[in-house]
């Protein structure tokens, strides 16, 4: 995120505006420069967003498929067998897709954006 900031005050927008004004282009360079860390925060925010919404929703009563699931997870971990059976609407997985979205600066994403209190802590493997 930082390199965005100083990359946005190296250049000049009156500069570059009189530039397009002048030619009728604007170079490849100016136009990543204000463009794209624009797109990577509606990107980045967007899935956030989403996947707090899915996350959301599936805690409520989703889909049939997505109730029969955590039926059956329930019944398995009651008889202390080892819970594999894949569940989109699983805490965890929307929370790793989250992770996966936002790259390797995920720690300082996290620290930055005043996320919901809806949205759970990461869960690795079984819950406690």
């Amino acid at each position: 995120g930082a390199h965005w900031f100083a990359i946005l005050q190296c250049s000049d927008p009156r500069r570059v505006y009189a530039d397009y004004r002048r030619t009728g282009v604007l170079e490849g360079h100016e136009i990543v420069r204000y463009v794209f860390p624009l797109l990577a925060m509606v990107g980045m925010l967007t899935s956030v967003l989403l996947c707090q919404q899915l996350g959301y929703v599936g805690r409520g009563l989703t889909t049939v498929e997505a109730m029969g699931l955590r039926d059956i997870e329930e019944d398995m971990e009651r008889r202390g067998e080892r819970v594999t059976l894949y569940n989109p609407y699983d805490r965890g997985t929307w929370y790793k897709n989250v992770m996966q979205v936002l790259g390797p600066g995920k720690s300082l994403w996290i620290c930055i954006l005043p996320l919901p209190a809806s949205i759970p802590p990461p869960v690795d493997g079984e819950e406690a």
